[in-house]
């Protein structure tokens, strides 16, 4: 994904598609926990 001007597929119920990189699963999870670790951790530690 880190690749410069990468296609990004996902694959969902409804078929493949392109998405944009900020799009994905991966970085939103990791976005939310580097700028909330300490929600991050309460959350995935429950």
């Amino acid at each position: 994904m880190a690749f410069p001007d990468a296609d990004i597929f996902e694959l969902t119920e409804d078929g493949i598609k392109s998405v944009d990189y900020h799009d994905t699963e991966h970085y939103k999870v990791t976005k939310a926990f580097l700028d909330d670790p300490d929600r991050m951790l309460k959350i995935l530690l429950e």
